[in-house]
């Protein structure tokens, strides 16, 4: 980006709206963030939708198979009302209630009646009534807005609930009942009725449809006879819930501490996280979890094996730690995939409600599902940044900032700068040289930065990847 024959005063002026007004481009707001099994999903204020990550299947919805490190937005359109991503592939719903989806589809996952892989969105049938949906590893649950339920793809274990074991490859009604709330773990499924009674189905090797036993299920069945629960939320091979008094509960696998009891041994029963009644949002990941409290705090717990909790460290907790005072908006743990020996799916995404135009990102980076313009094993700290300013933004050929990435030192090839400013992606303006063409970072954390090159008549400015 060039800003040429600026007044100098004006400059500043600029500074201060790129980064505190902002642009129609870069200081949208986002408003849900979805991690899949390798990729990430998110959409924004303005209705698009953005996707980074793995692509091998056409999970981002870029018309391609190519990977990208950084948010790429998904087609032109600017209508879609919510997203979710699942293990290789992607659903959403559209203002019109239009739903849609692509990446794999190999079990029929995408619900548009055949096994063909699409790496763009294709609508799935006709209907406009479409309301939620959740995708999981290969299977999907949807409400439409008559609050009816519906299934497709994967169900080798019952998972979607019609009674067989056979996939699904359109979406199908589950019964007659009403429904308010749904959730779909790695192979089984959960669900809240009109009546706030919880129900489960699928796989139940750990006990995770919480109804005391280990016996699989290919209808839906009641948890207990409890009838005030508020929210559910389903992780690889566990389960969790919050009710009316804003008690967390959880169940089924444990060998990670992901149920956040204390221990690690599984549960097949719902069993309360705590004595606290003050939780507000809880969200699953593959074999880790995040709970935001009333005040916004962000609690985390569970496997942290690729720093996924983002608590500065990897080491596990089998109950819930502290991760920040900020107020946080929204948090995903991503979706687990097995890959035949493990379970993948190890990072996590969040929105913070005092910065809702950066996204905040930690764990596993090897594909660049954190979308920070980086590919790293990991980061076990969250890292916030506005992921929205393209790489390589100067568009004269006769100027660089180089190298990029860098590991330290950086160079700048152009027009005698007056001055040099370093600013993190939230803003911050964390390094300043006078009359230099060469910056020196190595002191600065690993990240991606915006360069402000003010010299005698333009500023040029680029996002520069410190390794």
């Amino acid at each position: 980006m060039i800003l040429s024959n600026t007044p100098k005063h004006s400059l500043m002026i600029v500074l201060f709206m790129i980064f505190i007004m902002g642009t129609s481009s870069a200081q949208q707001n986002w408003q849900q963030v979805s991690a899949g099994g390798e990729f990430s999903i998110a959409l924004r204020d303005d209705n698009t939708l953005w996707s980074w990550g793995a692509n091998l299947n056409g999970q981002l919805g870029d018309g391609t198979l190519v990977a990208s490190d950084e948010p790429l937005k998904v087609g032109e359109d600017n209508d879609w009302k919510t997203v979710t991503a699942g293990g290789f592939h992607t659903l959403a719903i559209k203002n019109d209630g239009t739903l849609w989806a692509w990446g794999v589809n190999s079990s029929g996952q995408l619900g548009i009646g055949n096994l063909i892989e699409q790496h763009s969105p294709v609508q799935v049938g006709t209907n406009t009534d479409w309301w939620k949906i959740e995708a999981s590893e290969g299977h999907n649950l949807a409400l439409k807005q008559d609050s009816t339920l519906w299934g497709f793809g994967f169900n080798g274990v019952g998972q979607l609930g019609n009674g067989t074991m056979t996939d699904v490859i359109s979406p199908i009604q589950i019964g007659t009942d009403k429904w308010i709330k749904i959730a779909t773990g790695g192979r089984h499924s959960l669900g809240i009725k009109a009546d706030s009674t919880l129900w489960s189905w699928g796989l139940n090797g750990n006990g995770q449809l919480g109804n005391n036993t280990t016996i699989d299920q290919t209808i839906p069945i009641q948890v207990g006879t409890d009838t005030d629960w508020r929210s559910v939320h389903a992780g690889f091979q566990h389960s969790l819930a919050i009710k009316s008094d804003s008690t967390l509960w959880s169940w089924g696998f444990n060998g990670n501490g992901q149920l956040g009891i204390g221990s690690t041994l599984d549960q097949w029963i719902p069993t309360q996280i705590g004595l606290e009644n003050d939780w507000k949002r809880v969200s699953a990941g593959s074999s880790f979890c995040f709970s935001i409290n009333n005040n916004g705090f962000l609690f985390a717990w569970g496997y942290n094996g690729q720093g996924q909790m983002g608590t500065g460290s990897t080491t596990q907790q089998n109950s819930p730690v502290l991760v920040s005072t900020e107020e946080w908006k929204a948090v995903a743990g991503a979706d687990g995939i097995f890959d035949g020996s493990s379970i993948l799916g190890l990072h996590t995404l969040g929105i913070r409600a005092t910065i809702e135009n950066v996204i905040c990102a930690s764990g596993a980076n090897y594909t660049g599902q954190l979308g920070d313009g980086s590919i790293v094993s990991q980061v076990s700290v969250f890292t916030c940044y506005n992921p929205t300013i393209g790489v390589n933004e100067l568009v004269n050929s006769n100027v660089k900032l180089y190298p990029n990435p860098t590991n330290g030192m950086v160079y700048w090839e152009g027009p005698k700068p007056e001055q040099i400013d370093v600013y993190t992606m939230t803003g911050q303006l964390v390094r300043t040289v006078y009359q230099s063409s060469i910056l020196d970072l190595s002191a600065l954390p690993k990240g991606i930065y915006s360069i402000h090159i003010t010299t005698e008549n333009d500023l040029y400015v680029e996002k520069l990847v410190k390794d």
